[in-house]
């Protein structure tokens, strides 16, 4: 129950006043324990996880009052979509559109399952029968598409519409939708927290549950980033089973991390929760920040998306994306503005992960002293390496302009860092 109210007051908070208290009443509660059963009850019958059914509802139908109180906001109980953080406080959207439900895909799987065939006698014909009707109600309502579970064992066969906690079609439009949510959230939280016998306790944890929900996000968006979408087809079938996420995708994905996260989320270090629960915001800010650089900036997403650019039709490569990160990055080399503790954190941590690509850590190496790292014997450390002397000759140009002191002295560090890398010295 505890569990289920906190995710209840950050993703329906902004649109639901009975989530705005640490005591919920017994109608709503009996609500969440509704929606937990139904959920458990489909595994007990069989069902598994359908990360992938809630990618199937376009996003703004989420927010549209008749269309998501009729059909609801995921196909699936079996997918882990929670609660509809998308729609806003303007949609006046009720429980109905709020609430996960049993829908048609969870139903399909039932009859699929347990409907019995009277007429069919040989268990090959009725494996025949079953794909022929599976394949044919599939592409009359794609509603019915199952998303696997994540691999972390492997991820090669992950495909990022299936992805635990999310909502709609379009990562990037409902995570800033979401954002939106939870800013608001962030507002309301010092009053919906307080009990008479509480000491900030609340808050605290509250805080951490909204923060979660915000690296949740991030990494939503984060993992189209040089993935691939997987549909499972019969030999009889046409089209591709394994397609690139378009480049134009990816490069949203690029520019949600500059709005929301490389852009100081200055929200997320709200100044009553300074001085009410002690968060320390550039060591907050900087937690966050490092995680986001490190969803953009790691061997295995770069390999990636070199790999896919080999046969992609409109390729999203290497050098462009490294570019399109780093727009969000060093936007003050070119306007001379200062550059704040928060961004020069956020540069910092830039340069070290860069730098960690071609000279990986010592924990990284193997016994007999090799990398473990898919860069040393792939175009990465060719592109980091020009990447990086491009960025040192930026740098080096913009320094006689900066005016602040601690910004010329922190791009003279990164100058420094640089030059070190480059020159093979340990």
């Amino acid at each position: 129950m505890k569990l289920v109210h906190d995710w209840y007051m950050v993703q329906a908070g902004a649109i639901d006043p009975r989530a705005r208290k640490m005591v919920f009443d017994d109608e709503l509660m009996g609500q969440l324990i509704r929606f937990v059963s139904s959920h458990e009850i489909g595994h007990t019958l069989g069902l598994r996880h359908n990360f992938g059914a809630s990618s199937t509802v376009p996003v703004e139908k989420l927010r549209d009052k008749a269309w998501v109180e009729e059909n609801g906001h995921t196909p699936s109980i079996m997918d882990y979509a929670r609660f509809n953080y998308v729609a806003q406080p303007e949609d006046h959207i009720s429980e109905k559109g709020i609430f996960p439900r049993i829908g048609p895909y969870d139903k399909w799987a039932i009859e699929w399952g347990y409907k019995l065939m009277p007429d069919v006698t040989d268990p090959d014909e009725e494996k025949r029968l079953l794909l022929k009707s599976t394949t044919q109600r599939l592409e009359r309502d794609k509603r019915l598409w199952f998303g696997h579970e994540t691999s972390f064992f492997s991820p090669e066969s992950n495909d990022p519409r299936s992805q635990s906690e999310d909502l709609g079609d379009d990562p990037v439009k409902a995570s800033e939708y979401g954002i939106m949510n939870l800013k608001r959230v962030m507002e309301g939280l010092p009053e919906w927290s307080k009990q008479e016998d509480d000491f900030d306790d609340n808050l605290k944890e509250m805080y951490k549950a909204v923060e979660t929900e915000y690296l949740q996000f991030m990494a939503h968006v984060g993992n189209y980033l040089g993935s691939r979408y997987i549909e499972s087809k019969t030999d009889l079938q046409e089209g591709p089973v394994y397609s690139p996420v378009p480049r134009r995708r990816q490069k949203e994905v690029v520019g949600y991390y500059s709005r929301q996260v490389f852009h100081t989320p200055t929200w997320l270090v709200n100044p009553v929760m300074v001085e009410r629960i002690g968060i320390k915001p550039v060591e907050e800010l900087k937690k966050v920040q490092g995680t986001a650089v490190g969803n953009c900036i790691n061997s295995y997403v770069m390999l990636n998306i070199i790999s896919l650019a080999q046969t992609a039709k409109d390729p999203y490569t290497l050098p462009e994306y490294l570019k399109d990160v780093e727009q969000g990055i060093w936007s003050e080399l070119d306007t001379h503005a200062a550059i704040d503790v928060y961004r020069r954190n956020l540069q910092k941590i830039y340069i070290d992960k860069l730098i960690g690509v071609i000279k990986p850590p010592e924990q990284m190496r193997t016994a007999g002293g090799s990398s473990t790292s898919p860069a040393d014997d792939s175009d990465i450390s060719s592109y980091v390496k020009i990447d990086l002397a491009a960025l040192k000759s930026r740098i080096k140009a913009a320094l006689p302009g900066m005016q602040d002191q601690m910004t010329r002295y922190h791009l003279m560090d990164l100058e420094s860092r640089i030059t070190k890398a480059l020159s093979g010295k340990s």
